[in-house]
């Protein structure tokens, strides 16, 4: 069994670190592997002597070691992985749209509808177009899913009273008889 810690140069656990096999096993033909608990310490339980491993950690160089033959304890200091860029410059692939943006205090709120802004302008006529087809009850549901839930939820209600208001009436109906019969 080998048992290991994973730390950074001040000490701190470094929790969740990859420890992982080289190589591929040749019998599985996979890579064994475990990952470092809240303290930064792991286990691992299949020991094979010389193996080669690995320690990765996001923002940490990666550490290499061979397993020693019997196991062991050893504690790893993995150091920081500091890349600086000189700048990076961001450019948009497509042409930047110089439209105002649509304020609604101000482009709403005009007296004269002829005033209105050109951002308000251009902002109604990016709407979309609606063609004034009527549409079935079916298509506008299809259309429109949350006024389907909400009719299904107003469905629900009013069955639920209307077991609510039966269920009522049925018990009055067995007090009646109760009292019939006692009296």
């Amino acid at each position: 069994m080998y048992r290991g810690k994973v730390v950074d140069i001040n000490g701190q656990p470094l929790v969740g670190a990859n420890i992982v096999t080289v190589f591929r096993r040749p019998e599985t033909n996979k890579l064994a592997g475990v990952i470092t608990d809240f303290n930064g310490e792991f286990i691992i339980g299949d020991v094979r002597p010389t193996e080669a491993w690995k320690i990765t950690y996001v923002g940490f160089h990666e550490e290499r070691f061979n397993m020693p033959r019997g196991g062991g304890n050893r504690t790893f200091i993995l150091k920081e992985n500091v890349t600086e860029l000189e700048g990076v410059v961001v450019r948009p692939r497509t042409p930047i749209d110089t439209t105002p943006v649509f304020n609604p205090n101000e482009d709403l709120l005009t007296a004269n509808p002829n005033s209105a802004s050109d951002s308000f302008r251009n902002f109604i006529s990016r709407l979309p177009d609606q063609n004034n087809t009527k549409k079935g009850f079916w298509d506008t549901l299809k259309d429109n899913p949350l006024i389907a839930v909400g009719l299904g939820l107003v469905a629900a209600l009013g069955v639920g009273a209307l077991l609510s208001t039966l269920a009522r009436s049925s018990d009055k109906t067995s007090e009646k008889q109760l009292a019939n019969a006692k009296g």
